[in-house]
């Protein structure tokens, strides 16, 4: 029967029908007697209204008297039932097993929702399972009657390839064929602290795709925005040590280890009983993070490495128990998954004494937040750490000419356009655990060479030679050439003032000019200073210009575990941004 279209204001006002069945009834005076179009159900069937898709109801009393209502000739509604029966279901369907330190067994069940109809297993496809078993309990095919729910068990062992991608596929006559995916890394804990008397760093690498034209201008790309990340230590092995080292290397040197970071480890401040999950231990400023491993360590035979359920203001949250007590006073440590090289070396300097030099390729990058600068000025942050003059402060001045030289002239230079630039070595000490991250925060936020920041020469560049009064734009200082010399570089354009005070005051130089005797010189400045400054009031003025790193590799000496060293090279920007 074709679709029926009727007009809502034409219908009977007592009573009517139309021709497929469905009665109206006048609801003008009893809303208890307001009917619906299409009637509400579940389920239509018979006459042209069979199997509507939607069931939003028509007020026909309020339907305005112009509307035409459309009657479909065919529809369907979908059930909970539809969803849940009559396919067969596995659960879980993905096994993450994250970082093993052991071996793991999982139970995957199947049931067969089916209602009235047996199912047929007739195999099971599988890919990635080297070192995985699967345990069924029966014998293939086999058959699964209605609603029949069969467990099985996959055994995942330490045997097999470092990472796991792995998966089955159970195949069904008549049914869908429902499969389960494994993933997660095997790892062994490399339990052999560092040799303390030796270097122990760790070294982050950016890489930065830098494009210079000709005449110095740069444009730099970021091409990661997290380091690469690396810990270098000197392993000192005598004994049963040595023997365990030996063993590592030669049996799992080539796959993931689970590695202490020494540097951020602390204490138990109280004692851990077995079977707990909690760990009482200092957590501020140590990377410990849901998901990754930590140690409980007393020595290279008795530690214990569990995976971190949640961090707590106190302490850590365990995913499994305890196996043992730990006494108070035990060294808690963050982990992380690290890869040696293809070649590793060791100097065996007696048959019980060996030495090696290691560098574990870390798989995890921390998630520091990028450095939020205090001081900024014009829109850059400003470096306003004093670098460590020990052995002192290197400079190098790079000029921007090519040489020709040929084997019968002299050499002949040839300016390119722009101005050369200056690198100078940056030692940093710091000596607390919160600096220290703030430091690395700021690497983080500088991508290595990628971003620039405002930083001090740290030298007493300008030498005031007279007062400065309150709404002066200019300052007076021993002559030292800048109109002729400095005024057109653009890194020699900005100048910080450190008053005894600790007032610090940075301003941009406009113009210069020398006074009538020679000795001194005025420099403009791009704004006019607050209060009266006198020559005795400051301790130092200083250039200012804006730096990048000039390697995307930086490397942290840890000296102690609230102690680092490290030193890094700076090259300033003299291009016009």
């Amino acid at each position: 029967m074709p679709d029926e279209v009727f007009d809502v204001g034409s219908y009977p006002k007592a009573s009517g029908k139309l021709s497929n069945g469905f009665e109206l009834v006048d609801p003008l005076y009893d809303r208890s007697k307001e009917q619906f179009f299409p009637p509400e159900r579940d389920n239509v069937t018979g006459g042209t209204a069979a199997g509507l898709t939607t069931y939003a109801p028509v007020n026909v009393r309020n339907y305005h008297k112009s509307r035409k209502v459309q009657v479909a000739s065919s529809a369907s509604c979908s059930s909970y039932s539809d969803i849940v029966y009559n396919r067969v279901h596995i659960e879980p369907s993905r096994l993450q097993l994250g970082n093993m330190l052991s071996q793991q067994v999982r139970t995957v069940s199947l049931w067969s929702a089916f209602l009235d109809s047996s199912k047929t297993l007739e195999s099971v496809d599988s890919y990635g399972t080297d070192g995985i078993q699967l345990a069924t309990g029966f014998d293939l095919p086999v058959q699964f009657s209605p609603l029949e729910k069969k467990t099985l068990q996959v055994k995942v062992t330490l045997e097999g390839p470092p990472s796991i991608n792995a998966g089955y596929q159970f195949n069904f006559t008549g049914a869908n064929n429902p499969s389960v995916t494994i993933s997660g890394d095997r790892v062994v804990v490399f339990s052999l602290p560092p040799d303390t008397s030796k270097k122990y760093s760790e070294n982050l690498s950016w890489a930065t795709n830098i494009l210079t034209s000709y005449n110095g201008t740069e444009q730099r790309i970021a091409l990661k925005n997290s380091p690469a990340t690396s810990i270098s230590m000197t392993v000192s092995a005598v004994g049963d040590n040595a023997r365990r080292f030996s063993s590592l290397i030669w049996g799992w040197g080539y796959r993931s280890f689970a590695l202490p970071l020494w540097h951020y480890s602390g204490t138990l401040e109280l004692e851990a009983l077995k079977g707990s999950i909690d760990l009482l231990t200092d957590v501020t400023e140590r990377p410990y993070k849901a998901g990754t491993l930590v140690i409980v360590f007393n020595d290279p035979d008795n530690f214990e490495a569990v995976q971190i359920q949640e961090v707590t203001e106190n302490g850590l949250k365990l995913s499994r128990r305890l196996e043992r007590t730990w006494d108070a006073g035990s060294v808690v440590a963050p982990c992380r998954t690290g890869q040696l090289p293809s070649q590793i070396k060791s100097n065996w300097e007696t048959a019980e004494l060996v030495r090696s030099d290691l560098s574990f390729s870390l798989t995890e990058n921390e998630d520091l937040d990028s450095f939020k600068a205090v001081d900024t000025y014009e829109g850059y942050p400003i470096l306003n750490v004093m670098p460590n003059f020990k052995n002192g402060k290197t400079e190098t001045f790079i000029s921007n000419f090519d040489e020709v030289t040929t084997r019968t002239s002299e050499p002949d230079r040839v300016l390119r356009p722009g101005q050369g630039t200056i690198t100078w070595s940056f030692k940093w000490w710091l000596k607390s655990l919160p600096t220290i991250n703030e430091f690395k925060s700021w690497l983080y936020r500088s991508r290595g060479a990628q971003k620039l920041f405002w930083v001090p020469t740290w030298k007493f560049d300008l030498r005031l030679v007279k007062d400065i009064a309150a709404g002066e734009n200019s300052i007076t200082v021993r002559y030292l050439g800048y109109q002729s010399l400095y005024q057109e570089n653009i890194g020699r354009r900005h100048f910080r003032m450190i008053l005894k005070d600790g007032t610090t005051i940075n301003m941009e130089i406009k113009s210069a000019s020398i006074s009538v005797d020679g000795l001194s010189e005025t420099l403009s400045v791009g704004g006019a200073f607050t209060r009266l400054i006198k020559t005795t009031d400051v301790m130092m003025i200083c250039f200012m210009g804006l730096h990048r790193f000039d390697s995307d590799s930086i490397s942290l000496e840890w000296k102690s575990h609230e102690l680092v060293e490290s030193e890094t090279k700076l090259r300033l920007i003299t291009h016009e941004l």
